[in-house]
């Protein structure tokens, strides 16, 4: 019975007034089927001037009636200095069933007017004989190979590589033609051991740190030289030797050989200083010094004269 009450009330104007205000509601049309539009309209008679707050819609009049889209406004002028204002609501209901739209409240001033509840009837859609026969969705289809589609990326990608490729060869022949000529690294010249030695020996007499109260670092530094130089000069391991196992490499190079004694003295000696805190007066000084520079120059390489070499190829022809 409520529901044909309403459904009566949707049909005719509804009418609310506060003195010069008035708004008047409807629903066109009252009955509608699934998805289909209808519009709720109101009509509001206000004097001219005065502002009406309107009441704000979001998404729906009313669980199951959307709005479909933001309401239209039309103003018309009437007598008396008063204006119809016409506003409407696009809507649309998606199930079917009966829709009881609730009053909606306008201020003007200090007035406010609420307008009458409104009802929308939503018939589902009846299927007729025709329309039996219906069917699901047919499912997802594979879109049919392209050859065209194939060849147009395929295309593009092979010509993008032979444009590289050429670049390749391009850079190949023309930018290579000319041969980079890499120098040679410098060399630098091998200074003799012999030479090294006598370099130093000569710098550590000029020094004359013994004089300076420096004895352990003369005797230290002379030393060294002179097993730097065997070292280098006959190729044996004599910075990391005793005096005894030095002593004893000496006696198997045969230049070497006969210094041995005097080699003896002199290594006993540094280490008398080194190890023994021995104090050296300045002749055991001077004499060291000189031993050094005598076995160096004792084992220096020989070096052939002219005339030697003759005699040697003379020898070896009459060989």
């Amino acid at each position: 019975m409520k529901k044909w009450l309403f459904i009566c009330m949707a049909g005719f104007p509804l009418v609310l007034s506060a003195q010069s205000f008035s708004v008047t509601g409807k629903v066109e049309p009252s009955e509608i089927r699934i998805g289909d539009p209808a519009r709720v309209h109101f009509e509001l008679i206000q004097e001219a001037g005065v502002k009406v707050s309107v009441p704000q819609v979001q998404d729906t009049l009313c669980t199951g009636v959307e709005l479909l889209d933001a309401p239209g406004y039309d103003t018309i002028r009437l007598d008396n200095g008063r204006i119809q204002v016409n506003i409407d609501y696009p809507v649309s209901a998606y199930d079917s069933g009966f829709y009881f739209i609730p009053a909606l409240t306008f201020a003007a001033a200090d007035r406010q007017v609420q307008s009458r509840p409104m009802g929308l009837t939503v018939h589902t859609v009846e299927l007729t004989d025709d329309d039996q026969d219906l069917r699901p969705s047919k499912t997802v289809m594979r879109a049919p190979f392209s050859w065209k589609e194939f060849w147009s990326w395929t295309g593009g990608i092979l010509a993008a590589c032979l444009v590289l490729a050429g670049l390749v060869l391009l850079i190949l022949k023309y930018g290579f033609r000319k041969k980079v000529v890499l120098l040679p690294a410098r060399e630098e010249p091998v200074v003799p051991p012999y030479e090294t030695a006598m370099q130093r020996l000569q710098e550590i007499q000029q020094a004359k740190i013994w004089q300076q109260g420096r004895i352990k670092e003369f005797y230290t530094d002379v030393t060294t030289v002179v097993r730097e130089y065997l070292s280098g000069r006959f190729q044996v391991n004599a910075m990391e030797s005793t005096t005894d196992e030095t002593l004893e490499l000496a006696g198997s190079i045969p230049e070497v050989k006969p210094l041995c004694p005097q080699l003896k003295e002199f290594l006993q000696l540094a280490d008398l200083v080194k190890f023994a805190k021995h104090v050296p007066v300045e002749a055991e000084n001077n004499r060291f010094l000189q031993s050094a520079f005598d076995m160096v120059e004792a084992t220096k390489p020989v070096v052939p004269t002219l005339e030697q070499e003759d005699a040697d190829g003379q020898e070896r022809r009459e060989s």
